[in-house]
């Protein structure tokens, strides 16, 4: 990012706005100095002014973490920093396929997807928050973009 744009992480500290999860139980996303590329939203605000639905017809799909509906978008930039991390995309496919993808890979597979992260949210809250939905919770995610990567569109 440029200079110039409001940020919510001061430079050098690497912290940002920490959000209460609305259960009493302190800050459902945690500081850190790895942000989503896309915090603050560079994207334009959805009509909706939320941005939380999904649009099939993109290929996207809705994962709730922490409480908040996060959509992923499996556009080409995300598929190729997805697969600059966790290797081709074809053999995670095929691993997924075999029971054998690592929820570190799925973890990953979806940040990079993400169409906007919250302010604040990091990649190890984001991890942690994929990991309390559990398995179940991911999986219709998970269907969708691997679905998208096989048909190519």
């Amino acid at each position: 990012m440029s200079g110039g744009q409001n940020l919510p992480f001061p430079s050098g500290e690497g912290r940002g706005p920490l959000r209460s999860n609305g259960k009493g139980e302190g800050d459902a996303f945690s500081a850190s100095s790895h942000p989503h590329p896309s915090a603050p939203s560079a994207l334009p605000p959805s009509p909706n002014g939320r941005g939380n639905f999904a649009n099939p017809a993109r290929g996207e799909a809705e994962l709730r973490v922490c409480g908040e509906m996060l959509v992923l978008r499996p556009s080409f930039a995300a598929l190729v920093a997805a697969e600059g991390e966790i290797g081709p995309l074809f053999a995670m496919v095929e691993r997924a396929a075999d029971g054998r993808l690592g929820l570190g890979e799925m973890v990953a597979l979806f940040w990079h997807c993400l169409r906007e992260c919250p302010p604040g949210m990091t990649r190890e809250a984001f991890s942690e928050g994929v990991t309390l939905g559990g398995l179940a919770g991911a999986t219709p995610a998970l269907k969708m973009l691997i679905g998208q990567i096989l048909a190519g569109r």
